[in-house]
């Protein structure tokens, strides 16, 4: 799935986060998509895959507040706070 979404640009909100971020993308995607978020040391706090067409929903609510955040996604990276 990353080579399909190499091209797909995408947007993340809502930045600033409570429970849940989501990335809509400007053209479908099409399968299952994998994601990572990184914490501002760059150590991997959450990993997943969904199977996603206009957008990805990912629930941060697990994730400790006032932090900068990096969610990786196919090779596309947003940063996001919570």
């Amino acid at each position: 799935m990353a080579v399909q979404l190499a091209a797909v640009l995408g947007t993340l909100y809502p930045n600033l986060a409570t429970n849940e971020v989501a990335v809509r993308f400007s053209a479908p995607a099409s399968g299952e998509v994998q994601y990572t978020i990184l914490n501002s040391a760059g150590q991997v706090v959450q990993q997943g895959s969904q199977f996603a067409t206009n957008e990805l929903q990912i629930s941060v609510a697990n994730l400790p507040a006032n932090n900068l955040y990096l969610l990786r996604v196919g090779n596309r990276t947003y940063r996001f706070s919570k």
